[in-house]
């Protein structure tokens, strides 16, 4: 016999995705995580005009249109030809949605089995429609995860910091041991270069070797060596797992 839906899924004071009241648009919501996400990876307090348009793939006019929305809603502060800063209420807003995005890619991999770099680009579709009922019901189903399948520290009271010490890879010695503890620019085409030559969180890694001339790092993985560039290997946080050998 079928089971009636309401025994199934208990919807208390859950409003239906469409009845809920937005106040941001989509490309503010990616405004103010990535503002968040600059100054959690780089410690960069303001961001340039310009790099948003890029990020997200729309004109600088819009760009312009969008900042003067946030501004009134006072999440952001911006000259008009200067940098764009976050205010206080915007870094809020900001740790909430980077914190349902994270969520959202821990659901994906852990209950759902999709790859961290496809978990990624689905997280960046499903974070605009969650709320903190949702997201606080997923963080409880994964039984409080304290970073998501990139290694990034996911925002929540009381542990909104990173439990371990990473450093970038190109700041160890040649012939050191390290694991991958956390890929900090999350953009899907990086996801999808690193997983196609077989590093995400947990990979480990011999760093041979670092090239003067242009500073790209030869790695070793599974004995397959590999050519990271300065840029990537920035992004690539280890930790060491055996020093060299002398």
């Amino acid at each position: 016999m079928a089971h009636s839906p309401k025994k199934i899924i208990k919807s208390k004071n859950i409003q239906p995705i469409e009845n809920r009241n937005r106040s941001l648009s989509e490309k503010e919501e990616e405004i103010l995580e990535y503002i968040g996400k600059n100054y959690e990876n780089y410690q960069e307090k303001s961001i340039k005009r310009l790099d948003l348009a890029s990020i997200l793939q729309c004109s600088p006019a819009l760009v312009n249109k969008l900042l003067k929305s946030l501004e009134k809603k006072g999440l952001i502060i911006h000259e008009r030809y200067g940098e764009i800063k976050l205010t206080i209420k915007g870094k809020e807003i900001s740790n909430t949605l980077i914190r349902r995005h994270r969520l959202a890619e821990a659901l994906f991999v852990d209950i759902l089995g999709l790859n961290a770099s496809d978990a990624h680009e689905f997280a960046c579709k499903f974070e605009h429609i969650l709320d903190d009922q949702i997201a606080n019901r997923i963080e409880e189903v994964l039984k409080n995860p304290n970073v998501c399948p990139h290694g990034n520290p996911i925002p929540s009271k009381g542990k909104n910091e990173d439990l371990i010490k990473n450093f970038p890879l190109n700041s160890f010695a040649p012939n050191e041991i390290l694991r991958v503890s956390r890929i900090l620019d999350e953009k899907s085409d990086l996801l999808r270069k690193l997983s196609q030559v077989g590093i995400e969180v947990g990979t480990e890694i011999k760093f041979i070797e670092k090239s003067p001339l242009d500073g790209t790092l030869l790695i070793e993985i599974d004995g397959k060596k590999v050519p990271i560039g300065e840029e990537i290997a920035k992004n690539l946080q280890c930790v060491l797992v055996s020093k060299r050998q002398v």
